[in-house]
């Protein structure tokens, strides 16, 4: 087995993406020095014993706390595991209180989504013999199988990636088996199975090659692309990929590694040098280029995201193009993809806004993002008070009173599927110096909702 990788962002500034790297028999955790090197620390990790042989690995944060933690899928005979980050560097295997060993059987690659659109991420894992599983998060650390989400005529996949192919603003799944593959259209309670004609199969990446606000399907066995539609899905009739697919079972991801604000497929072969392709730039249009970085606290602000802004939700506006993805997603056989993302804007000079929804549930919007440069966003907290605000008409203007009904929220989780009882009652005392009559002698009050 090829050795699967998969990147992080570690503490500190600048961020310098570590590698945990699973081969057949150990789990590897390589620090980044920023001197050209990694350090092995993997004794320090906690993940020494770990029997390796994983069929995919992935860095996410599974309890939105600011860290990433480390899912790793059982390969065959193995069983899945969940290891929690626990502070710098170090983790801690809480597999059995997951929800996500899983059966025993085999388990493939898998990839991150919101398929529930609750604001925690969730795992979709493939199976080789049957339909993937999908597990919905409950928070806390503890996931439970979705049963009768996914239909049971998705059978036999190895490999996913995830997008918004139907333009609907949910996680849609791209299900790839050996010589074929099919679509799992989220509904936000269930997936819809659709026919992906001309799909040969094997590992496959999404990418806009023409910048149009479009992202196709490439898949690397046979070199074969389909193109999106404007309306959403896919055309039937495969199109040339630009590229030298030659049947090879090559892994594959899609990033801007040249920066010149278009996406090239890397492709990783066993027992071959790894390639990259480059797609024909005539006719393309303007791309948005945008690095992340979440926040867990700094001078102004504390936030519980982390710092790469990894499976962050991403939408952008350009005149008539609007898209939405999950940044770093996972494409290929399991490959996590690089967290700077390409977002094709045809014409335009600019994108009207950029909305990121952060991992820990932030929702933050950029206006007049400029096409051409690699843009950093950093998450923001513009809206430090999500309690209802309360104004007195004191004579002159609606002065500020207070905030409050802190506690008449929808309840507040006490244990995975528990919630407590809210209160909507409080009682509020408002000075007599911001309290005036106006002309009709009636008291006046306004309250205002800060998240709107």
């Amino acid at each position: 087995m090829d050795p699967a990788v998969a990147a992080a962002a570690s503490g500190g500034a600048p961020v310098l993406p570590d590698l945990v790297v699973v081969l057949r028999n150990a789990v590897k955790v390589l620090r980044n020095t920023g001197e050209g090197a990694f350090e092995d620390v993997t004794a320090k990790a906690g993940l020494a014993g770990d029997p390796g042989g994983a069929r995919a690995v992935l860095l996410f944060d599974a309890d939105q706390e600011g860290d990433l933690d480390l899912f790793l899928a059982g390969g065959a005979g193995g069983g899945n595991r969940l290891y929690a980050n626990r502070g710098p560097g170090v983790f801690v295997d809480v597999t059995a209180t997951s929800g996500l060993a899983g059966d025993g059987a085999p388990y493939g690659p898998a990839v991150v989504l919101d398929a529930d659109g609750d604001w925690d991420l969730d795992l979709l894992v493939t199976r080789p013999n049957g339909p993937p599983v999908l597990f919905l998060n409950d928070r806390l650390l503890r996931f439970h199988e979705a049963r009768g989400w996914v239909p049971d005529a998705a059978d036999g996949s190895h490999g996913a990636l995830t997008g918004d192919f139907d333009r609907d603003g949910r996680d849609d799944v791209v299900l790839s088996a050996e010589s074929a593959a099919t679509w799992l259209r989220g509904t936000g309670t269930g997936f819809e199975l659709r026919a992906l004609p001309g799909a040969p199969g094997g590992p496959a990446v999404t990418l806009d090659p023409l910048l149009r606000g479009l992202r196709d399907l490439y898949f690397v066995s046979g070199g074969v692309r389909l193109a999106a539609r404007p309306a959403g899905g896919f055309g039937a009739e495969a199109l040339a990929g630009g590229g030298t697919g030659d049947g090879a079972m090559a892994n594959a991801l899609a990033a801007d590694f040249d920066g010149d604000g278009a996406e090239e497929v890397v492709l990783h072969t066993p027992d071959a040098a790894i390639r990259v392709l480059a797609f024909d730039a005539e006719g393309r249009g303007a791309g948005l280029v945008l690095d992340f970085r979440g926040v867990i606290r700094n001078d102004v602000q504390a936030g519980w995201s982390n710092l790469e802004g990894r499976d962050a939700w991403v939408e952008v506006k350009a005149g008539p193009f609007w898209q939405g993805r999950r940044v770093g997603a996972v494409s290929g056989f399991g490959a996590s993809n690089p967290t700077r993302s390409v977002f094709g804007i045809g014409d335009a000079m600019q994108a009207d806004f950029v909305r990121i929804a952060w991992p820990d549930a932030v929702q933050q919007g950029v206006l007049d993002v400029a096409a051409g440069v690699p843009v950093l966003i950093v998450e923001e907290q513009r809206r430090p008070d999500s309690c209802p605000l309360l104004f007195a008409w004191d004579g002159q203007r609606f002065a500020w009173v207070t905030d409050f009904i802190g506690a008449g929220g929808l309840g507040f989780l006490v244990a995975p599927g528990i919630y407590a009882d809210p209160d909507p009652t409080e009682s509020v005392k408002v000075p007599a110096r911001l309290v005036a009559a106006d002309d009709d002698g009636r008291l006046a009050f306004k309250l205002v909702e800060a998240m709107e």
